[in-house]
């Protein structure tokens, strides 16, 4: 949590980095193997009405599972952001039905003088993280369809009753 009041108009640098319980708390909320490190660079400053500019470059390194052979797979999330922290009240209110996709991101609240940039950071560290990891070197295989042979029959054809030929006679059977 910063506070607000502790805050100069003037940029601040600060310096966040994961303990070893925090990264294994945050690998489990992200669904990731181990979560190594996490760290953070925050530059901080004082904006009129009470909020605050902050502008954060991080670094994660993550380990988890390649979606071709479940081997583990090290990798590095790595980005930067820039978000507003505005008392709590004075955030844009949104339209209910408009989106707007090059709109910046909402900002941040601030509460009771303060606000939660280490959450943030947590959010864009999960948003960095590759959805779909491999091994180096790993491709996707080609689907063996039953070997269907050309001048075969293929399951699931018209021929044979449709792809659900063979749930007609399951019914009751359970």
């Amino acid at each position: 949590m910063v506070r607000i009041d502790h805050l100069g108009h003037d940029e601040q640098e600060f310096r966040f980095a994961a303990t070893p319980a925090e990264c294994e708390a945050l690998a489990a909320r992200f669904g990731v193997l181990r979560l190594g490190s996490l760290e953070a660079t925050a530059r901080m400053q004082r904006i009129k009405g009470g909020g605050a500019r902050v502008r954060v470059d991080f670094r994660a390194d993550v380990v988890q599972s390649c979606v071709v052979t479940l081997e583990p797979v090290a990798s590095v999330a790595a980005d930067s952001f820039e978000l507003d922290f505005l008392p709590e009240g004075d955030e844009p209110k949104a339209v209910v039905g408009e989106f707007d996709a090059q709109a910046e991101e909402p900002p941040g609240v601030v509460v009771d003088g303060e606000f939660d940039v280490g959450a943030v950071i947590a959010e864009y560290v999960s948003l960095a993280i590759d959805p779909y990891p491999r091994k180096p070197g790993v491709e996707f295989g080609k689907v063996d369809a039953g070997a269907v042979r050309p001048g075969d029959k293929a399951a699931g054809s018209v021929k044979d009753g449709g792809p659900f030929a063979a749930l007609k006679n399951w019914k009751g059977k359970a």
